[in-house]
């Protein structure tokens, strides 16, 4: 009988001692939080560039989209209302701005009465908001908008729009429209591409 005691009194002794242990507060040392905040600097110095080129190209993919469904759109009126169709950059997206840059936004409209800038009498086919992401868009010197025939075929020679973002002059994209009314991508020349970049 008196040995089973000491026995009974060393299990409540080690039984004990493991709840205490368990109920003992745990926590990050002054070394493990220093540790952990080094690894995610490190992780999201990684990131970071990887992050911001991805949103660039997002924002350059949707600039490209936006200007090919504003063709299509201004594409599709001209036949059916059997006139030109005029697209051009615009800030206040009712009235054409002119110039080469069409960063702040575009419009497309249907020209009644055949003299190129937009009355108030004459219907607009799409307004295109400001590119987001300090996404650049230029066209061609000389060319500050571009007119869609009745046929739906663009008038004129060949446009060139140079699409830039903040990846810089490598990552620009030569936008080619062709009479039959096609965007078709190709990288763009170099100097059209500084200028872009550079916002010049």
């Amino acid at each position: 009988m008196s040995a089973a005691i000491p026995f009974a009194t060393s299990l409540f002794a080690r039984r004990r001692a493991r709840k205490l242990a368990l109920a003992r507060p745990r926590g990050f040392t002054l070394l493990d939080a220093l540790l952990g905040m080094g690894l995610a600097i490190l992780v999201f110095g990684f990131a970071l560039p990887n992050y911001r080129a991805a949103m660039a190209q997002s924002h350059a993919a949707s600039a490209r989209s936006a200007m090919t469904m504003t063709l299509y759109a201004a594409m599709r009126d001209a036949v059916v209302h059997n006139r030109d169709a005029v697209v051009c950059p615009s800030a206040d997206r009712e009235t054409c701005a002119g110039g080469i840059d069409w960063s702040d936004g575009w419009i497309a409209f249907i020209d009644l009465n055949g003299d190129r800038e937009r009355s108030g009498s004459e219907p607009l086919v799409h307004r295109q908001s400001k590119l987001s992401g300090d996404v650049r868009l230029r066209s061609t010197q000389g060319r500050p908008r571009l007119v869609v025939q009745a046929n739906g075929s663009n008038a004129g020679s060949n446009v060139t729009f140079t699409l830039c973002d903040r990846r810089g002059p490598t990552k620009a994209l030569s936008l080619v429209l062709a009479n039959s009314g096609r965007l078709r991508a190709q990288p763009a020349r170099p100097g059209a591409a500084t200028a872009c970049a550079d916002g010049g």
